[in-house]
């Protein structure tokens, strides 16, 4: 299908161009807009892949093509794993800022809230200070308001953010969120009467607004409050099971637990946490246990995890930790019969990726260290290093424990092996032999087979040894001697028969070189340089080992 869409793309009535841009008129961008424009209609009709195979070729003819980006990162934001490429083609539109019909503005703003949702304070600011009419007096728009509030209350200036947000009401009092916005202010900052008063306020500006009912729910003090706010809250439509939650611990418990899982509760473990501790633990297992699905930690209700976990049979599988909702994982945990097996790590520092295996938790069994196309695969010494990565907790919430990320010091003292890889080759270029972090043999250079053809041997982590085998037989032709970690001398010996057919010795400032051809044992052929560059060749000419032809001439 997609092959039929590029040949008849070319079919189309040539677009309308703004002749306002200088590149508009360029073949490259009349094709360029031409597939945005097919991949706009397929984005329509929610075919995704296709929309976004168009939007490659269009990026490929325009670099940077802002209006190509925006759509690109629209389809990158339909799934939370693929937050952080909406947010580079996002950056990339507006740093390209090639708009044609679209305003420059629509691009900044849907950046700004990726920034925002993503806990990136400081650079949403940067982006809407540019924007105009963002001046922090409540003009401009409703939307930037919002994200204007959001961003002074992440950057904790919570004094600047509840003057703002009393302004921006003022200009728009049908905006729902500013008045929640506001009322999270004012109880941060111990003011809950007050947050109650925006709410209410809230409340009778948009008497069917669920969002702020659930809000006075929370902040509510008796029981009897609650629940009446927690049914007009279902009432007017609301359907999130923490509302639930918030009538549990009063009257007619039953049914709001019943409402609760109606609601999708089974799938809120930070809900489910708060549950368990107002049911007797048993009751709380039937509840829960056989559970097959996912699981969310949704924090701040935004729609996005901060954790996710992966349930079958009521035995967790998988645990996902993004606490910056960026679609990159912190930590991604896989689980055989609920145990830790296999742990993904991201430390944002010198090692770029971390990866665990478990024999027996928490006995590692190996440690991968991915460092871009590179990664490094240590062996650990079998049930010797114990290494938890969970707080130990009564929670259905998992937490990582400080220090989880172990240094690569660390985890090479404690292996004895090491295996190096390049990109997703599953041949190692070398491996490396451990004792007490310090290298005390390493292979290298393998062949088609992946048999490693050179080995140097350490002492205190300097070589002093190494052979080479050329043709896989087993038997080294080459080897290598070290002084003080630097190469001091090599022989060849080609048919293994103990006789040397060549041997080289390298000098501070000089070489020596040797053949033997009659392999007998001794040397025929030499050739050595002298401190000042002059080259010193001997011949035997009766292959005897005494040098009866010689010759010296310049440098090499």
């Amino acid at each position: 299908m997609i092959s039929v869409i590029l040949v008849s793309l070319f079919l189309l009535v040539e677009p309308e161009i703004s002749a306002q841009e200088s590149y508009a008129g360029s073949a490259e961008f009349r094709i360029a807009h031409g597939y945005v424009q097919q991949a706009e209609v397929l984005y329509r009709e929610g075919r995704y892949h296709y929309a976004a195979r168009l939007l490659d070729a269009a990026l490929e003819f325009l670099p940077g093509y802002s209006e190509a980006a925006l759509l690109y990162a629209k389809i990158d934001l339909r799934t939370q794993d693929t937050t952080w490429k909406a947010i580079e083609h996002l950056e990339t539109a507006v740093r390209s800022n090639t708009w044609v019909h679209t305003e420059p503005a629509a691009g900044a703003v849907e950046l700004a809230r990726l920034y925002v949702r993503t806990f990136r304070f400081q650079e949403a600011r940067q982006i809407i200070l540019k924007l105009e009419d963002t001046a922090p007096a409540g003009r401009g728009s409703s939307e930037l308001s919002i994200l204007w509030a959001q961003t002074l209350i992440g950057l904790g200036d919570l004094g600047a953010a509840q003057t703002f947000l009393s302004e921006a009401l003022r200009q728009f009092p049908q905006s729902p969120q500013l008045y929640k916005l506001l009322a999270e202010v004012l109880n941060r900052r111990g003011s809950r009467q007050s947050a109650r008063d925006v709410l209410q306020r809230g409340i009778k500006e948009m008497p069917e607004e669920a969002e702020l009912i659930y809000q006075l729910a929370a902040l509510q003090g008796s029981a009897d409050g609650r629940r009446e706010l927690v049914e007009r809250y279902i009432q007017v439509g609301g359907s999130d099971p923490a509302a639930a939650l918030l009538a549990v611990g009063g009257g007619s418990r039953r049914r709001y637990l019943d409402l609760f899982f109606r609601m999708g509760g089974n799938g809120r473990i930070d809900h489910l946490d708060q549950l368990r501790r107002m049911l007797p633990e048993e009751e709380f297992r039937e509840l829960i246990d056989g559970y097959s699905g996912s699981r969310i930690s949704d924090a701040n209700r935004d729609g996005f995890y901060e954790q996710r976990y992966e349930y079958e049979g009521g035995v967790l599988k998988r645990w996902i930790s993004d606490q910056d909702q960026n679609g990159i994982p912190e930590a991604t945990v896989d689980f055989e019969r609920g145990i830790p097996r296999v742990v993904n790590l991201s430390s944002g520092g010198d090692l770029q990726d971390l990866q665990y295996r478990y024999s027996d938790y928490p006995f590692l069994h190996s440690a991968t260290v991915f460092s871009g196309p590179l990664r490094q695969e240590y062996r650990m010494i079998p049930y010797t290093v114990r290494h938890p990565v969970f707080v130990a907790s009564e929670q259905l919430q998992l937490q990582l424990r400080s220090g989880v990320i172990a240094g690569q010091d660390y985890i090479r003292r404690n292996s004895y092996g090491m295996e190096e890889y390049s990109g997703d080759d599953p041949i190692p270029d070398r491996r490396i032999h451990l004792l007490d972090g310090r290298i005390t043999r390493v292979d290298e250079l393998p062949d088609a087979r992946g048999n490693f053809t050179r080995t140097i041997y350490y002492a205190g982590s300097l070589p002093v040894k190494g052979f080479r085998d050329m043709d896989g037989d087993g038997s080294p032709e080459i080897r290598e001697q070290f002084l003080n970690g630097r190469l001091w001398k090599i022989t060849m010996d080609q048919d293994g028969d103990g006789n040397n057919e060549f041997e080289q010795v390298f000098e501070s400032d000089s070489y020596r070189m040797y053949w033997d051809y009659d392999n007998d044992g001794v040397y025929d052929s030499r050739e050595f340089s002298r401190s000042d560059g002059t080259l010193v060749r001997g011949f035997s000419s009766r292959l005897n080992g005494i040098y009866d032809l010689s010759d010296s001439g310049g440098s090499r």
